[in-house]
């Protein structure tokens, strides 16, 4: 989004001396365009900030340089993830809270042939375990989002042009907590896996009910909700390589069983004739339609 910003304000400042025309009016409405939407998100999603600062290339420090002379954008920006973060930590606290774990409680210290039995010092004897309560884990899980940035921005390494090592930013950020920021950063991580699933255009969204619309056909018109979600869900599954299963073969084939039982029916029958014997002229002409039509569309294609 700051790039596009970039490159229509000095388009828009590379035409502010040329007449009116189509190319200078597209400019300043999309300019104008991206300045609204700009704001809206601004006020109503604090999405846009998190994803830019959950990049372990970029973190707040991006917002930190782009926005120099507006601080009080990358301040905000900071104040979404910091919110988006205190509802995570608080939601887990309340999924441990929940867990019903036994305490062991330590023991009333006794003196042996002591029968005072002072009652004042037993009653100041309380359960260690209870002092590491849910303020003590929520000021241990607060502090990861300040040893996120202060471990710095993440990068790799590469070769340039002339062959030497150089710096370059993580090109997948999923993947990357996936694998590394998962780890050292587990709440962040929630956040960052919920965030980047969410997909950047809904073509994909759109692709699954155009799917889904051959599975619910007329003589299928009484599936219920669940059960198509759930074929969807499998197929898709299926496709990217989630469940191990031998269908996979039949679709990566387009239909063509790799099963050596079914494989061996993938022969070629257009030169199939039934040996049948036939009395009648009626009859001889329906068996010869009947062979053109196996050896029109009964054809199986090996695999």
């Amino acid at each position: 989004m700051e790039l596009l910003r970039q490159v229509l304000v000095r388009t828009q400042q590379s035409l502010k001396n040329e007449n009116d025309s189509f190319i200078k009016s597209g400019v300043n409405i999309a300019l104008e365009k991206l300045n609204k939407y700009f704001n809206k998100m601004k006020l109503k999603s604090p999405y846009y900030f998190i994803a830019v600062i959950l990049h372990p290339s970029l973190k707040r420090a991006y917002f930190r340089d782009k926005w120099k002379r507006w601080p009080q954008w990358w301040k905000h920006a900071e104040r979404c993830i910091e919110t988006v973060f205190d509802d995570y930590i608080n939601k887990q606290a309340d999924e441990e809270d929940e867990e019903v774990v036994e305490l062991q409680r330590r023991k009333v210290p006794y003196i042996s042939g002591d029968n005072s039995g002072d009652e004042y010092s037993q009653s100041l004897l309380v359960d260690e375990d209870l002092t590491s309560s849910r303020s003590q884990k929520r000021i241990k899980l607060t502090t990861e989002l300040n040893r996120y940035y202060d471990a710095g921005l993440e990068f790799i390494k590469i070769r340039d042009k002339n062959g030497n090592k150089a710096n370059d930013v993580v090109p997948d950020p999923l993947n990357w907590w996936l694998t590394t920021g998962q780890v050292l950063y587990p709440i962040l991580a929630k956040i960052a896996l919920d965030l980047f699933s969410i997909p950047a255009i809904s073509s994909a969204c759109e692709r699954a009910f155009s799917q889904a619309k051959k599975v619910v056909t007329d003589e299928r018109n009484k599936l219920a909700a669940d059960t198509i979600e759930a074929d969807q869900c499998q197929k898709w599954w299926l496709l990217k390589g989630l469940l191990p299963s031998s269908l996979i073969d039949c679709i990566g084939s387009n239909g063509a069983s790799t099963t050596p039982w079914l494989t061996n029916l993938n022969t070629d029958l257009t030169s199939y004739k039934p040996n049948i014997v036939v009395e009648t002229p009626a009859e001889t002409g329906r068996l010869t339609e009947a062979c053109s039509l196996i050896e029109s569309n009964f054809k199986i294609e090996p695999a």
